[in-house]
């Protein structure tokens, strides 16, 4: 058996090596999932002020119940490894070989962090309430970042809070803040 990886790596902030072709558990660490989102724009950046996905992700886990946080804090981690393509293109049909490694970054990340989530034909099954919290949260999003928010159709009613502005390395902090209480059982 030969220890030859699919594809390139790429190098993570800790220093490992990540190969999004070919994933494997031993190469996943939360710091390095916490960075990278961190500096990782939502909307591509198109924005009134800059918004990370960890933040996006901190605030979906907030909304959910507390047996799913994890969950919800980690649903968009395989962008730390794949960076964050807008919708759009993600969901185009020419788009599927992409979301099949998505999926298979994603499934990979849950079972290295020991989050447990049903997996489907190589797809990441989560909890109704995570899609729920994602959906109010893009909603929330929308109403406080975008220049035209009136342009946008069937979105969830918002949540009350408004989006605030965090640094990068605050947007990881509080990504890796919130692993750690959720993963203590705390609320």
């Amino acid at each position: 058996m030969s220890n030859r990886r699919r594809g390139d790596w790429l190098q993570t902030y800790t220093g490992k090596c990540f190969w999004p072709m070919d994933p494997r558990e031993e190469d996943v660490d939360v710091v390095d999932i916490a960075q990278a989102l961190g500096a990782c724009a939502r909307f591509a950046g198109h924005t009134k002020f800059p918004h990370s996905v960890a933040m996006h992700c901190v605030m979906v886990a907030e909304y959910c119940s507390p047996e799913h946080r994890l969950i919800a804090l980690l649903h968009d981690a395989s962008e730390a490894y794949l960076g964050d393509i807008v919708s759009p293109f993600k969901h185009d049909p020419c788009m599927a070989p992409y979301r099949e490694v998505e999926a298979r970054v994603q499934a990979v990340v849950f079972r290295a962090l020991d989050i447990e989530v049903p997996i489907i034909d190589g797809v990441p099954v989560l909890p109704d309430d995570v899609h729920l919290a994602d959906r109010r949260s893009l909603s929330t999003e929308v109403r406080d970042l975008m220049a035209n928010p009136f342009a946008w159709s069937n979105l969830l009613p918002p949540y009350p809070e408004s989006i605030r502005y965090y640094e990068q390395g605050r947007a990881a902090a509080m990504f890796l803040e919130r692993w750690e209480k959720y993963r203590k059982g705390g609320p």
